[in-house]
């Protein structure tokens, strides 16, 4: 899970998603590790890969510094809005079908979609060992990352609600 833009389809839709209710759709439970990354962490493991000779042709996991539950992605979300997430378990069956108050205004949820469905049954946990030897990556951790998101999710997230339309996707 890569984050850290206001076109980002994650965090942005799901602190859009703690704005409006404090339910959340918690995908078998919120115990499947994701290990988010930072979009500005992931551009320098690659501006550092373009510089180092010595790794060309080698290939590395860029992730985040430690995998979280999903449970406690989105705690740290709502942390970082001072709300408190209440969380609504959902089959890893069906996370494209919510419940009602995560529908909250007629917008998606940030589980919808064919690929999004498809991926939660898989933990996405990763060895980033190799990129911090060869590469120097140096990774922030969630908690931080998501507290520097605030300013610019807070304002997207507050356009979306006035009715400004969500950024394209390329």
């Amino acid at each position: 899970m890569i984050y850290g833009t206001p076109a980002d389809r994650n965090m942005v839709r799901l602190l859009g998603l703690h704005r409006r209710t404090p339910f959340v759709p918690v995908p078998g439970g919120g115990q499947r590790l994701q290990q988010p990354v930072h979009v500005e962490d992931l551009a320098r493991a690659v501006v550092a890969a373009l510089d180092a000779p010595a790794v060309s042709g080698e290939a590395y996991d860029v992730a985040g510094p430690e995998p979280l539950t999903f449970g406690n992605v989105i705690e740290q979300a709502a942390e970082t809005l001072g709300r408190r997430a209440r969380p609504v378990p959902v089959p890893l069956a069906s996370p494209g079908r919510v419940p009602a108050p995560a529908r909250a205004g007629g917008r998606s949820s940030p589980f919808q979609g064919r690929a999004a469905r498809a991926a939660w049954p898989r933990d996405k946990a990763f060895d980033i060992s190799a990129a911090i030897r060869d590469l120097g990556f140096e990774p922030r951790s969630f908690a931080e990352g998501i507290r520097q998101e605030r300013p610019c999710c807070h304002d997207m997230v507050k356009g979306r609600a006035e009715g400004a339309t969500a950024p394209q996707r390329r």
